[in-house]
């Protein structure tokens, strides 16, 4: 089973990596990222297993995930984009992140499948036996956090065994 430290490094470093390849830094206007305050959207996707399940997520402000959207499709700073083009971009964001991550792993765990990618807004937490792990970044000039949300194979085993 992989570590929710590793799926994160690899996460975060295919993140900065797609953003370099991606996104026109220059023309990004800054937005940082208030936990607290800020409305968040985001998009999240799952990475599959008999062995490992895990959800990768990034989250940002709603303004800084207009300014992640636009800069992967090529829109002007000033230039609206509406709600679709919004979650198109940033599923397609954690989609090409989520092939990244699964090259970089492939070696401990080469049957991992992709799940759909999922546009998000507001708030979402695990509940239950999942674990999570988190940083932040610097997407060009976007403040954002990584979620990755993996299953704790100790409870899930006390689960099966309380079941029986």
């Amino acid at each position: 089973m992989i570590t929710g430290d590793t799926w994160l490094e690899a996460t975060t470093k295919s993140l900065q990596e797609m953003a370099d390849v991606y996104f026109d830094i220059g023309s990004m206007p800054k937005e940082g990222f208030d936990e607290e305050q800020d409305l968040k959207s985001g998009a999240m996707i799952g990475l599959v297993s008999p062995g490992n399940s895990v959800q990768i997520m990034l989250v940002a402000s709603r303004r800084g995930s207009e300014i992640l959207a636009k800069a992967l499709l090529g829109f002007e700073p000033d230039e609206a984009i509406d709600a679709g083009d919004l979650a198109d971009a940033l599923a397609e964001i954690v989609n090409i992140v989520a092939g990244m991550v699964k090259t970089v792993v492939n070696e401990q765990d080469g049957n991992l499948n992709l799940t759909l990618p999922t546009f998000m807004t507001g708030s979402c937490r695990p509940l239950g036996t999942q674990l999570v792990t988190e940083g932040r970044l610097t997407l060009g000039t976007v403040e954002a956090k990584v979620i990755v949300i993996h299953s704790n194979p100790e409870a899930n085993a006390k689960a099966r065994v309380s079941a029986a």
